[in-house]
């Protein structure tokens, strides 16, 4: 490094456009990572097959932000190419303190990941059995949990 600062400063000249020369293949190869980043993003979503609750990702996020959210997943969906975007159900389920109780408020976003998971679960069995006939058994061997086994003691 110290080099390179002395060669610069004895070579100024040729110091300066080699510098920008390296900005402009640092900034066109940035871009061309963050499209390909943005791309398999959006490609992930080709195959989605189970129901999508949007949740809140922090307390301070309300209905509104979790509503814009959801509108993003129906697009990457469709943008994806996934077969099934108009049929997979995406929910909108946003954090509401004020639903709780006064002696629950302060543990409310405890309750609220928990019911996540739950609303989750439901919308997955109601979405199993909805769902169109190639995507059934995908729901139900890969997203539901299997039944439970009584262990043979014996």
């Amino acid at each position: 490094m110290a080099a390179w600062l002395l060669w610069a400063a004895i070579h100024w000249q040729s110091a300066i456009p080699a510098g920008l020369v390296g900005f402009v293949v640092w900034h066109v190869s940035e871009k061309q990572r963050t499209a390909r980043e943005e791309a398999a993003r959006v490609g992930a979503c080709a195959n989605v097959c189970g129901a999508q609750v949007i949740d809140s990702k922090t307390p301070y996020e309300g209905a509104d932000i979790v509503a814009q959210r959801a509108a993003q997943w129906r697009k990457d969906l469709e943008a994806s190419g996934n077969r099934y975007w108009d049929k997979i159900p995406v929910i909108e389920y946003p954090f509401m303190p004020m639903i709780y109780g006064i002696g629950q408020l302060t543990y409310a976003w405890d309750i609220y990941r928990r019911e996540v998971g739950e609303k989750q679960h439901q919308a997955n069995l109601e979405w199993a059995e909805k769902a169109p006939k190639e995507l059934r058994s995908a729901i139900l061997t890969q997203m539901l949990p299997a039944a439970r086994q009584e262990e043979n003691l014996n």
